[in-house]
């Protein structure tokens, strides 16, 4: 059964949690729900819309909104909405993909802004066996037709986009069941690919990807860094959260598939960590990842899930607590409220996350 998404600005920021105790902050939210979409006729479950990224123009003010809408009974399209520093939304949805998909199409849209063109990329899995792209300028309108980025492949999970400005180039991430791999590509801003097609930076004949991933530039660094889950051949201690740094030519830099997480004790599968998310901090040029895992310490029990973190330096290293804890979903030992797919972002102008 389809599950219906009601889409507002704030469920995609309020999985942001202030780690940095500099200063007080609150992170209640204040204001009404505000729908910003609305398909099909009232009431019909046919036609939902979820599955969304958002992302912020500084030129504008503006964010831009995208998510997978029912075009039809039986299709799906990725849309788009921009919405206003209020939360309000300006003008109506407005169709990117130019092809439509096979309805239940889970796999979220992506999108990203590019500071030198002052436009937006967004990128989506196509029936979850090829990742696509196109353009779409700040004011909302689709830029040129929709662009093959990788090849056919098997159940594409949650591709991630990032923007060097010092390469003038995208990297774009996915992952890929067929071969349980993390691929890349490189693309010009006008969506010309760069450099080897699907190109592998994650997982090995040892170590297999599982579900989505997360994408972050590091522009002192001029690098990028990918975090992702994947569970070991052995499958001793299940699935753990890994990094990899890449170059501007997309090439490893460091160890390979650096272990981050650490869920439960070794040896045991039955403790788990899930798909993660990454935000550079530019002012101390280091990482947060997060994801949601199953542990045992604490007063946790197995099968009991909440968000967890980790800050790592440029160089992939582990610093401050390990594995620290950042959600409290119900009462400890209880295995029916939890933390799931926690979205980690990095606010320069408060010095949080």
């Amino acid at each position: 059964m389809r599950r219906l998404v009601r889409l507002a600005l704030l469920s995609a920021l309020c999985a942001c949690a202030a780690l940095v105790p500099a200063a007080p902050a609150s992170a209640d939210a204040f204001g009404p729900h505000i729908p910003l979409t609305s398909f099909g006729p009232p009431g019909d479950l046919d036609f939902p819309a979820g599955f969304h990224d958002i992302v912020y123009n500084p030129s504008t003010g503006q964010h831009l909104l995208v998510f997978i809408g029912a075009t039809t009974a039986t299709t799906d399209d990725v849309y788009g909405q921009l919405v206003d520093g209020g939360g309000n939304p300006v003008g109506t949805p407005f169709l990117i993909s130019e092809t439509s998909m096979g309805e239940d199409n889970f796999e979220p849209a992506t999108v990203s802004y590019n500071p030198e063109n002052h436009e937006y990329l967004v990128a989506w899995a196509f029936d979850d066996e090829q990742v696509f792209a196109r353009r779409v300028t700040a004011a909302g309108a689709p830029i040129g037709p929709e662009v093959p980025v990788s090849g056919l492949q098997s159940d594409i999970e949650t591709q991630e986009i990032a923007y060097s400005p010092v390469a003038h180039e995208y990297l774009i991430a996915w992952k890929a069941f067929s071969a349980g791999r993390v691929f890349v590509q490189r693309m010009t801003p006008d969506l010309a690919p760069v450099g080897p097609d699907d190109l592998e930076v994650g997982g090995s004949a040892d170590l297999t990807v599982n579900d989505a991933l997360g994408l972050a530039y590091n522009a002192t660094n001029r690098e990028y860094f990918i975090v992702f889950q994947a569970s070991s051949a052995t499958g001793m201690d299940g699935q753990e959260v890994y990094a990899q740094r890449l170059g501007l030519d997309a090439a490893p830099i460091g160890g390979d598939d650096v272990q981050i997480s650490e869920m439960g004790p070794d040896g045991n599968a039955s403790f788990t960590a899930a798909p993660p998310s990454v935000a550079w901090n530019s002012r101390a040029n280091q990482y947060l990842v997060t994801w949601h895992g199953d542990d045992d310490s604490g007063g946790l029990v197995d099968n009991e899930r909440e968000a967890f973190g980790q800050l790592l330096t440029a160089e992939a290293t582990q610093i401050g607590a390990d594995d620290f804890r950042i959600s409290d979903m119900g009462a400890d030992g209880d295995t029916q409220a939890e933390a799931f797919r926690p979205r980690v972002f990095y606010d320069a102008n408060g010095d949080q996350y």
